[in-house]
């Protein structure tokens, strides 16, 4: 619809005294910071790591999306976790689609999907600088919410999990 010349994630506050505007103003949200480095990450496709500058070893993050899948989830937010201090690795597990696939080297469907892609993501962060590789959280939307689930049953180096909308059951 017709958003009265406002962007996406802008509202627009307007005081009115005796049905006269005495005062009004633009509130922009930002998603991420202007800042924030996010670079492609050739081992993992589709994949984006994403932190502030600095030389600041931050706590790590692997994110998830649900069963959209493709790469977007990670595109979007990784960058919003590492305004806020982490050095997040976006991580698209599964890319469906019927004729051209987003991510055509993920697999196309739920099934058959290692929950020790984890590990390797895991060890991928270690290396990185600008990780605190003993402070590393998943965080999962619905799908990725039970992928994450899982993966902190059978992985010790996992220390905090976020699962967004998870179900009691595993596909």
């Amino acid at each position: 619809g017709d958003l009265g010349g406002l962007q996406p994630l802008q509202i627009k506050l307007t005081a009115t005294a005796d049905g006269r505007v005495v005062a009004s103003t633009r509130l922009q949200f930002i998603d991420a910071l202007p800042e924030v480095k996010v670079e492609q990450v050739k081992e993992f496709p589709g994949a984006v790591f994403a932190t502030l500058p600095g030389n600041t070893r931050r706590p790590g993050g692997v994110v998830l999306g649900g069963s959209e899948g493709g790469g977007w989830v990670a595109r979007d937010r990784s960058p919003r976790f590492a305004s806020r201090g982490f050095a997040v690795l976006g991580l698209p597990y599964y890319s469906p689609g019927r004729s051209e696939r987003e991510i055509p080297e993920l697999p196309a469907a739920f099934a058959d999907i290692p929950v020790e892609r984890l590990n390797a993501a895991f060890e991928w962060l270690k290396a990185r600088p600008e990780v605190d590789a003993s402070r590393v959280a998943l965080v999962g939307t619905s799908k990725g919410a039970e992928f994450v689930l899982i993966a902190a049953t059978r992985f010790k180096w996992i220390t905090s999990v976020v699962a967004i909308a998870p179900t009691d059951v595993v596909w």
